[in-house]
């Protein structure tokens, strides 16, 4: 499964062809959710479907969410500070690597992140 970040979200709902497979991978269930991605999604511009865009997303399987002073433990044995992510990221990041899955980003900081411990999804379809 997949965790697409609200960068990929945004682009989506933009139309941008970085995340045109978007549609496909949610047709074929592929995609989960986390709980932090909704909120951060819920405090921007959604347009006139606000209401049903962010009910679709609550429906889909949604990883854990980790005590931030676990989150915080991590940052320091992987002396993740000062790398420009944000709290969101590490808590989207180290959900997707405790439960095995893939995690979708266009932002640079996290997707090397995730590259660098080979959970990056690359946005195609082998």
């Amino acid at each position: 499964m997949i965790l697409a970040d609200t960068s990929v979200w945004i682009d989506h709902l933009r139309g941008s062809p970085k995340a045109k497979i978007l549609s496909t991978l949610l047709m074929e269930q592929q995609i989960i959710s986390h709980t932090w991605v909704i909120a951060e999604l819920a405090l921007g511009h959604l347009g006139s479907q606000r209401k049903n865009f962010l009910k679709d997303l609550e429906r889909l399987s949604a990883l854990s969410e980790f005590p931030v002073s676990e989150i915080i433990s991590f940052v320091e044995r992987g002396k993740l500070f000062g790398s420009g992510l944000s709290l969101v990221d590490v808590q989207i990041f180290y959900s997707s690597l405790a439960e095995n899955h893939q995690l979708w980003t266009h932002d640079k900081a996290l997707k090397l992140l995730a590259d660098s411990y080979g959970i990056g999804f690359s946005g195609q379809l082998d």
